[in-house]
């Protein structure tokens, strides 16, 4: 095994040795998996229910795009299908909430936007943190038709992130935000989140529409984060974190 630690500096560098005169897509499935949460709740029907809602929404996959060009990534939401189950006298909705992903390398800077009740805001950051891989170097496998070498990343919780990245495509981007890696990520397994694998490469000369709109308030992503919980908690409702939500209905 080899550890690469690429800090932000030395990925823009990256970034312009492989300048690409032409825009990279790709399209990336995402396999939801059960949240560790749910799975050690003591509440039966609230831990049976979010694995057959998890289940259900697998049923229809959610399809998300990535573009990437001289620095700029962009990464949306291209399809997706809610997941309603019946629970009781009640139904529970599964649906992904439209949370695209910018970054500008060249800048350093990392930003979203957002709604809460249909006002808008940019959550804006910065770039500063970098993805600490340790390469794999006697595993490979074939995904998409790409021969692609395998690199891991253990978080503070001892949880394991797998990539299988392709040297092939030299575009050191991947699927919701990672990046680092010396090749496109065609496949990554974020435990307890979801598994995201790539349906599809492509060039285009379309530019990466970075997605800023002027009329939202920009806030930093604890601003962000402190706004939704007051009002959601002002409706009586909740967050269950990342970027799914369930809602209930009872019906008539």
């Amino acid at each position: 095994m080899k550890r690469i630690l690429l800090f932000t500096l030395a990925f823009i560098s990256f970034c312009a040795l492989y300048a690409q005169p032409r825009t990279l897509r790709v399209v990336y499935e995402e396999e939801l998996k059960y949240a560790k949460a749910y799975l050690q709740s003591t509440d039966a029907v609230l831990r049976n229910t979010h694995i057959a809602l998890v289940d259900k929404k697998n049923e229809n996959k959610d399809l998300f795009v990535l573009t990437f060009r001289d620095g700029l990534y962009s990464y949306k939401l291209f399809q997706t299908t809610p997941a309603t189950i019946e629970v009781g006298n009640s139904s529970s909705t599964m649906a992904t909430e439209d949370a695209p992903t910018y970054i500008n390398f060249n800048t350093g800077e990392r930003y979203s936007v957002q709604s809460i009740f249909s006002k808008n805001f940019t959550i804006k950051d910065t770039l500063t943190e970098d993805f600490d891989w340790t390469l794999v170097s006697d595993e490979e496998k074939v995904i998409a038709g790409k021969l692609c070498k395998k690199a891991t990343m253990r978080d503070d919780a001892g949880e394991v992130t797998t990539a299988w990245y392709c040297p092939e495509i030299p575009s050191p981007v991947g699927p919701d935000g990672y990046y680092g890696l010396l090749g496109l990520i065609m496949q990554l397994d974020v435990p307890g989140e979801a598994l995201y694998t790539v349906q599809s490469v492509e060039y285009t000369d379309d530019a990466v529409d970075m997605g800023m709109d002027k009329a939202a308030t920009v806030v930093s992503r604890a601003e962000f984060k402190r706004i939704r919980e007051k009002k959601v908690h002002e409706l009586g409702g909740s967050i269950e974190g990342g970027v799914m939500k369930t809602e209930i209905t009872t019906q008539q």
